[in-house]
Formats: C-alpha cells, sequence, structure tokens
C-alpha cells in the first residue's frame, strides 16, 4: 500500500504528525509512506523513521517566485509541474493533506491518489474538504475558543488511526554523544536539573517577555541550583543574548549555534523545557521531556499545546485570549498577566513530583489559569485546570463539544450515502458513558449568571436544531420529487430556493453566537464540499447534511440536560427545593460537581 502525506507548514506541525504516520504503520503493515516537506524541515524528518521517501518542496521560494515577478508564471508552472512528475511516478492508495492552503489543494488535486483527504479542489476549481476530521480541522481555525481538540488527534482521526500515546522521533546516536559531551563541559553534572528556555516563537505575540524569562532563570538558578540553557533560531539570537546576561552565571546561551537535530540531542538531555508555543515544545513532548507552556497571544494550548501526559500550560484569563490570527494587539496584557514567581512554582512543584496537588488555593493565582495534560480513554488529549474555581463559558463548551463530535464524527461521517436517523433517544448508549465517566472528573464552582448564560445558548441551539428539521422535511420533499415519474422541474427548483434561505438562516445564527458557529461552519462546508454528483445523490447527500445539523444539535441537548440530571445525582440535591434556592439571585451560588472541565452547578432548574 502506498501513502502520500503532504506537509508544508512548519516544523512543528511535522513532529505533531508523527502519531499519525506511526498509526498508519500499524494499520497497514508493509505500507510505504512518501511524505512531502518544507524543505527547510527536511532535517527533523531524519528522526522520523515511519517515514520511507522524503520529497522536499521549496514552498517559501515557490510563493516569493509567484508573488515578486522575477520568475515568469511559466517557469513557475514548470517547476510544480517537474514536481508533480516526480511525485506520480507511484499511484497512490492514500493521500492525506495536511496542509490548509490554495497551493497545496491544487497540488493534492494533482496527484494519482485512490482515496483523497483534506482540502483539494475539483476539476472547476472549487475547493472540496474530504473526510469528516477533515472537515472539523478545516472549521476549527476559526472556531479556536472552543475547539477542544489537539492538532495532532485531528491529524490521526483523519487517517483512521486511534494510536495513543506521545509523538515520537529518535535521535540518532552522535548527536546524543555530541550532546553528552557538550552538556559536561557546560558544568551540567548528573542529578542537577538541567532546564531548557524556548523563549522565541513564530510570532512575537506568542512570546512571553525576555524580561520575565530572566526572571525565572535566575530563581531556578539561585533557589534549586539549575542550570538554565536557552535555545532558539539564529534570528533569536537578541532574545537569547538579552536573557543570558540578565540570569548570570548558571545560564548558556544556545540560540543560533544548533541544527535542528542538535537541538533535539540537547533537549532529551534536560529535565524541564519552559517555552512559547513553538516546534521545540513539541521535539520535547516527542522525546518525553516535561514541558511547561506559556499560552499567549494567537497561541492556544487545546489546540496546538503540549502532547501527552503530565504536561503544564499556563495561561492568561484575559477574556480576548487566544486572539484571532489576523488581531495585531498593541497592549499584550495577557504577557504581562503571567508573572515569573507563578511560573517559577510550577516548575519547581514540576521538578519534585508535587504538581497534581499545587494548586489547591485559587486566591493565590491571581489571572493565570494552570492545566495539566493527560491521554484520555480513547487516546485523544485532553487538560484538567489545577486551579480549583476558575472556570469559562468556553471550557464549559469544550467539554459539550468533545463529547458530542467524537461520537459523531467517528461514527455518522457526512460522506456515507445515507445516515441514521438518530435522535437523543435512539442515540448509541456510547455517548452516555462517555459523558458519566466525565462529569466525575473534576469540581469547579460556577454563577448563577454564567448558568443563565448557558440557558440563553441553548435558546439558539433549538432555533438551529429547528432550521435543521425544515431542512430535512424540504430535502425529503425534493427527493420525493425526483423520483416522481412526472417530476415537476420549477417545483424543485422552488424547493431547493427554500433551502438557500435555511442555509442564510443557519449561516446568520452562527454569525451572531460564537458558541453555536462551529455547527453553521461544519454544515457549510459540508455543503461546499458536496460532489458534482447526478441530482438524486446530490439531493441525498443534502438531506444527510441537515441530518447531520439536526444530529449535532440533538446531541448538545442530551448532553445538557445530563448534566443538569447527573449534578443533582451526584451530589444529593433535591432538585425543586434547589431550583427554589437557586432562584433567588441574591442567595447561595449554584455549587455543585460536574462536567469534564468543571461544569460546578446543579442547573436541573433550567
Amino acid at each position: 500500500m502506498n501513502i502520500l502525506i503532504i506537509n508544508l507548514t512548519r516544523m512543528g506541525d511535522v513532529v505533531q504528525s508523527t502519531l499519525l504516520l506511526r498509526g498508519l504503520k500499524k494499520r497497514h503493515p508493509g505500507c510505504t509512506i512518501t511524505y512531502i516537506v518544507n524543505e527547510p524541515y527536511a532535517e527533523i524528518c531524519e528522526a522520523i523513521p515511519e517515514i520511507d521517501e522524503l520529497l522536499l518542496f521549496d514552498m517559501k521560494g515557490y510563493q516569493e517566485r509567484l508573488l515578486s515577478g522575477t520568475i515568469s508564471i511559466v517557469e513557475n508552472y514548470r517547476y510544480l509541474e517537474g514536481f508533480i512528475e516526480e511525485i506520480n511516478k507511484k499511484e497512490y492508495d492514500l493521500l492525506i493533506n495536511l496542509t490548509p492552503s490554495k497551493v497545496c489543494a491544487a497540488l493534492t488535486s494533482l496527484v494519482k491518489a485512490k482515496d483523497v483527504r483534506g482540502l483539494t479542489i475539483d476539476g472547476e476549481g472549487n475547493r472540496l474538504v474530504l473526510h469528516p476530521w477533515m472537515k472539523y480541522l478545516a472549521i476549527s481555525v476559526s472556531n479556536r475558543a472552543v475547539n477542544p481538540f489537539n492538532l495532532v488527534d485531528m491529524y490521526g482521526r483523519s487517517g483512521d488511526v486511534e494510536e495513543a500515546g506521545r509523538l515520537s522521533l529518535t535521535v540518532p546516536e552522535r548527536y546524543r554523544q555530541g550532546a553528552e559531551e557538550f552538556f559536561k563541559k557546560s558544568g551540567a553534572v548528573d542529578g542537577s536539573a538541567i532546564i531548557a528556555f524556548q523563549p522565541g516563537a513564530s510570532n512575537e505575540h506568542k512570546r512571553w517577555l525576555p524580561r520575565r524569562f530572566a526572571e525565572l532563570g535566575k530563581k531556578l538558578v539561585e533557589r534549586l541550583g539549575a542550570r538554565v540553557f536557552i535555545f532558539g533560531s539564529h534570528q533569536e539570537e537578541f532574545i537569547g543574548k538579552e536573557i543570558s546576561e540578565r540570569i548570570g552565571d548558571g545560564a548558556v546561551d544556545m540560540t543560533g549555534k544548533t541544527s535542528i537535530m542538535e537541538l533535539a540531542a540537547m533537549i532529551e538531555r534536560c529535565s524541564l523545557l519552559v517555552t512559547n508555543d513553538s516546534g521545540t515544545m513539541h521535539i520535547a513532548t516527542a522525546l518525553g521531556v516535561r514541558v511547561v507552556e506559556l499560552s499567549l497571544g494567537a497561541a492556544y494550548f487545546r489546540e496546538t499545546g503540549p502532547y501527552g501526559d503530565g504536561h503544564i500550560v499556563v495561561k492568561s484569563l484575559m477574556p480576548c485570549h487566544p486572539c484571532s490570527f489576523h488581531v495585531k494587539c498593541t497592549e499584550m496584557a495577557c504577557r504581562n498577566s503571567i508573572k515569573a514567581e507563578d511560573v517559577y512554582k510550577i516548575v519547581e512543584a514540576v521538578i519534585s513530583g508535587k504538581d497534581k496537588s499545587l494548586f489547591n488555593d485559587r486566591f493565590e493565582w491571581k489571572g493565570v489559569e494552570v492545566y495539566r495534560s493527560f491521554i484520555d480513554d480513547e487516546g485523544f488529549l485532553d487538560f484538567v485546570p489545577l486551579i480549583e474555581g476558575n472556570v469559562r463559558q468556553d471550557d464549559i463548551y469544550a467539554a459539550l463539544y468533545r463529547i458530542m463530535w467524537k461520537v459523531f464524527l467517528n461514527k455518522y461521517p457526512l460522506d456515507a450515502e445515507r445516515m441514521s436517523d438518530i435522535t437523543p433517544d435512539t442515540m448509541d448508549d456510547n455517548a452516555r458513558d462517555i459523558l458519566r465517566s466525565v462529569i466525575k472528573r473534576h469540581s469547579v464552582v460556577l454563577s448563577n449568571d454564567l448558568i443563565i448564560s448557558i440557558k440563553a445558548d441553548m435558546d439558539v441551539f433549538k432555533k438551529i436544531k429547528e432550521t435543521a428539521q425544515k431542512g430535512i422535511f424540504i430535502s425529503k420533499d425534493i427527493i420525493k420529487e425526483i423520483l416522481n415519474k412526472n417530476k415537476n422541474i420549477d417545483k424543485i427548483k422552488e424547493l431547493n430556493h427554500k433551502l438557500l434561505v435555511l442555509d442564510e438562516r443557519i449561516r446568520e445564527i452562527g454569525f451572531a453566537n460564537p458558541l453555536i458557529m462551529p455547527f453553521a461552519e461544519f454544515f457549510r462546508c459540508g455543503k461546499e464540499s458536496l460532489p458534482n454528483e447526478k441530482l438524486l445523490s446530490l439531493a441525498r447527500k443534502t438531506l444527510n447534511l441537515y441530518k447531520g445539523l439536526y444530529i449535532q444539535t440533538s446531541m448538545v441537548f442530551f448532553l445538557y440536560d445530563e448534566v443538569k440530571d447527573q449534578t443533582c445525582v451526584e451530589n444529593g440535591f433535591d432538585s425543586e427545593v434547589y431550583k427554589q434556592v437557586c432562584e433567588d439571585r441574591d442567595g447561595m451560588k449554584g455549587v455543585a460537581s460536574c462536567a469534564g472541565y468543571g461544569l460546578n452547578t446543579c442547573p436541573r432548574y433550567l
């Protein structure tokens, strides 16, 4: 079996695809994996044994030539044509495009493959996103605040891989020996804490302030006797220099002084990495090194945070975090809200193995949230908050959506010709079992104001559910008319116009309600990706899309009701008595144990 993976983004994305590659090798024994990578990141592929053949594409050069006009369109086309010819020396059974760009969509459409997944284009140049998990990945970028899935898991599920565990890299022995010799010369001895810093990031807004890193480093050296090694690229040398000079003795500045493989070998030797969202972070997790990530700016830990068990994420409680990729923030208050002393406490706790019980007193931790990573029973990365009492509305929806999307995307793929007429009454018991195991995981306190806000969102879900139901009825009428021997084309056009009106209504509801947007966007992506087929097949697949939207909203209602019921059961509340207490807005706050990230209330009365 020949498999082709296209991944022309950053180094971190390459490392994050290793779980997919490992899972494909297990799922398809004896398969050959060809990997297309951006030329600057070829070196990291040396540490990925699952890659059988590596093809390099000069993405930056190609785009620069295309935009600058220094090379003609014809010459650029010939470069692309030659690259396609090289790829198509094989015929592929499976192609997975992990890169959501126009260039890669065009590239994907020109490759000979039986099963294509990810972003591509059809013969008329229309955008297509193939495979349910790839559709979800496509809409997650614009719905990041309520996306509960890590990129690693979305990559894996796009290949129908359920591989669990950590990412994996294999550092060649010659680099390990070089790293060991270097550390000895630098004064790092066995038993001493070797702490790595990665103060740079692909975007300045993702970076914690250098003076904060320096302040943290000074505390680690003075209080723990640690050695601090600062890593980064040539472009980040000025950052490394500032930090090392501020720390003084005990700091070693390695920014711009290592190749990618030398970096990996040195990181593997460290006790811990303190980092912004970066490729170095993913290298560390793949090598089994514990990570403390500072999630700032546009970086969002649920989406690209450290993969594996036991990593720590520190994020600001600023309501604007994570930023949109298109926002140019001038204040960056989130960087100032994370204090060096707080990060020091976390690092000290991780090194001593006490990080699971560090954060009981939420009043000691102001302006930040702290999470600990773990792999759940189904092999997905998840995060549990460690500061008691901190919960936001997006945490609630991350918990609900995590369960809903898992069941929906794995059991009811929209690409199927027919979809079960599932309702909350006939829903697979797996959804209930997952929820009931999750809601026992954590406890926090939730105010009545947030409870009421959730209820208001449920009213919006009801609107989308009702709109989807109308779409089901109209789609069935279209199918009935198509099957009619004396079909009325004008009636079919009229019914189709009604569907277009419903589609616009779904779009409007989504744009007006960010927490509801994923459903509207997933539906839109499905509509865009409908193949150009005969009318009857197209009508049936359109019906499936409306069924899918109805199923999704039905699941959310079910999960919400289950939360209400379960919180009362778990905490021994009489719902009628509790209703009277909670209705007194000046009385006690709703307090009860609930939900995956901590839905702590008993909202049964709603």
